[in-house]
């Protein structure tokens, strides 16, 4: 899987303008899969894990994590942070500011 930063860096009509002051961190469209326990009586070719869209700000990633933000604050620190095992995205977006 590409890093977030290839994909950014890769398409040249979203990637983020270079300028000498700080940029906020891109902003992600993360398409995700989630488990899921059915304790009911649902046959098991029933049962589908739920996919979710979340979009927030490149916090860090790895070749395990992806972590976004929700918040930045006046500084550019990210918050608000929610970790994405790499397994479980489906699709990333860069969505332009």
């Amino acid at each position: 899987m590409r890093t977030v930063r290839e994909i950014v860096e890769a398409d040249e009509k979203v990637a983020p303008p270079s300028s000498s002051s700080p940029s906020p961190p891109p902003l992600l469209e993360i398409k995700w899969v989630d488990i899921i326990s059915d304790s009911s009586w649902t046959p098991p070719e029933e049962v589908e894990c739920p996919e979710f869209v979340t979009v927030g700000f490149l916090a860090y990633e790895d070749d395990l994590v992806l972590k976004i933000a929700d918040t930045l604050d006046s500084d550019g620190s990210c918050w608000g942070v929610t970790a994405l095992p790499k397994g479980v995205i489906l699709s990333i977006k860069y969505i332009k500011p």
